[in-house]
């Protein structure tokens, strides 16, 4: 199954869920913002997202500055 994520396309296995690929990504306990075609995804929405084929992405990490 292939995805856009952020810009890059990649494959990902059938019966994927949102969370998966963040805990793939090592971003799960990371706060972040995330659409998947332009719809934001709640956080409690994570594990029971399931991905599908050529779907669009978006992650952006929240950043602490100063």
């Amino acid at each position: 199954m292939k995805i856009t994520l952020n810009g890059n396309e990649m494959n990902i296995p059938e019966a994927y869920t949102l969370y998966d690929l963040l805990e793939q990504k090592k971003w799960k306990m990371v706060p972040m913002s995330v659409k998947i075609d332009g719809r934001l995804i709640p956080r409690q929405e994570y594990s029971s997202t399931d991905l599908k084929d050529e779907q669009t992405l978006q992650i952006v990490p929240f950043l602490a500055g100063g």
